[in-house]
């Protein structure tokens, strides 16, 4: 692990601006890489199933793909180092660290939806004073904080 951290660090210190570039590249586009899987990916799995873990896991998954191709130039020059030093195929080593972004991205974004959801719901409890009715679990604008996707043709409603 301190070999990819080591290669990591002396791929940011030598191309500075290619951070930079990535981290504006991240603001600009932030509808694109958080949006796509809230409302185009959450919406249509909701239409071919009714599971909320699996529209959970496809929301996450495809909002940790859309953010790591952010990190393909760095992941592709870490790749290239860690292939010389293992003697490991560059590909090899690429898809491993792709994988790795791909994964940890989507964990992140994972836990950035669920501390959404449960802000929501305690922002409402409290700004209501009762529990928002649950009925319609499925709704990806609930869990998102935008009311957007309502399966079955239902409403949030409160009790």
């Amino acid at each position: 692990m301190n070999l990819y951290l080591h290669n990591y660090l002396d791929v940011f210190k030598r191309n500075f601006m290619l951070v930079v570039m990535a981290l504006v590249l991240l603001a600009v586009t932030f509808f694109i890489w958080a949006g796509v899987p809230f409302f185009l990916i959450g919406s249509l799995v909701a239409d071919l199933t009714s599971n909320f873990v699996i529209i959970y896991l496809c929301i996450s998954l495809s909002g940790g793909f859309l953010f790591s191709f952010y990190f393909v130039p760095f992941n592709l020059k870490v790749a290239k180092n860690i292939g010389n030093i293992k003697g490991d195929s560059v590909t090899i080593s690429f898809m491993y660290l792709q994988t790795l972004w791909i994964i940890v991205s989507s964990l992140i974004f994972g836990i950035v939806l669920v501390l959404m959801n449960v802000l929501q719901l305690k922002g409402a409890i409290l700004k209501e004073g009762k529990a928002p009715f649950l009925s319609n679990l499925y709704n990806i604008g609930q869990v998102s904080g935008i009311v957007y996707v309502c399966l079955g043709g239902l409403e949030n409603e409160w009790i």
